[in-house]
């Protein structure tokens, strides 16, 4: 399925990123119109073996907006508007279940995508 393959990517990607900085997350945030898609959020983080907290949707608006009171009212601080926004959205969170077989998803995904490269 391709969202296995997407999911599988994600980890794949965050275990790169992880080697190469040094640092463990826990915790993946997903936003934009993705945090939508509950079925892919929660094999996000049944593969990747992470939290998943996702929303909000309109996460690039609201960026938009909070630089936008930071320049009009400079005794805001980013860390405040941060807060106002955690407040008022609930993002939706998806904790990894225990009984998933991700292992076995992920080895399959790593052999498929050796195979294909193999043929170009």
């Amino acid at each position: 399925s391709s969202y296995i393959s997407l999911a599988c990517s994600y980890r794949e990607a965050i275990n790169d990123l992880e080697s190469i900085t040094g640092f463990s997350f826990d915790t993946l945030h997903i936003i934009g119109g993705g945090s939508l898609n509950d079925y892919l959020n929660q094999l996000t983080a049944d593969i990747t073996g992470k939290t998943v907290i996702a929303g909000p949707q309109e996460a690039t608006s609201l960026g938009t907006i909070a630089m936008q009171i930071l320049y009009h009212d400079p005794g805001q601080t980013l860390g405040s508007l941060r807060k106002i926004i955690a407040k008022t959205l609930q993002p939706k969170v998806f904790e990894p279940r225990k009984d998933f077989n991700a292992d076995s998803l992920y080895s399959g995904y790593l052999r498929n995508k050796d195979y294909e490269n193999s043929l170009s």
